[in-house]
């Protein structure tokens, strides 16, 4: 799995910009365009994401490191996505979620 960061804004033009309308408990995986080596994702309610892969709402402890990362809603979280070339969205409730690519 990739390296990821986190950050709490970053100040550059975008370069590709998308929304994703994900119906509640339904995982979608999103293809991260071509120069998108960072991404901002900013959801209408929490969301659990996982870069390179596909996401779950968790049921349980997940205690081997390949747990999902929680972008609670209000919030927006940027990620270093290098090399990854899908992102995992999924949410408990309906939720639209901008996806901000940066080269």
């Amino acid at each position: 799995m990739p390296a990821v960061k986190r950050f709490t804004k970053i100040a550059r033009p975008y370069s590709w910009s998308d929304v994703r309308d994900l119906a509640a408990n339904v995982a979608e995986v999103h293809n991260v365009p071509t120069d998108g080596n960072i991404v901002e994702i900013s959801p209408s309610a929490d969301l659990w994401v996982n870069i390179g892969g596909a996401a779950t709402v968790p049921a349980a402890d997940i205690t081997d490191g390949t747990g999902p990362i929680l972008v609670p809603l209000g919030t927006t979280a940027v990620f270093i996505i290098e090399a990854a070339t899908t992102i995992g969205l999924i949410s408990a409730s309906a939720c639209k979620t901008n996806l901000i690519f940066y080269q």
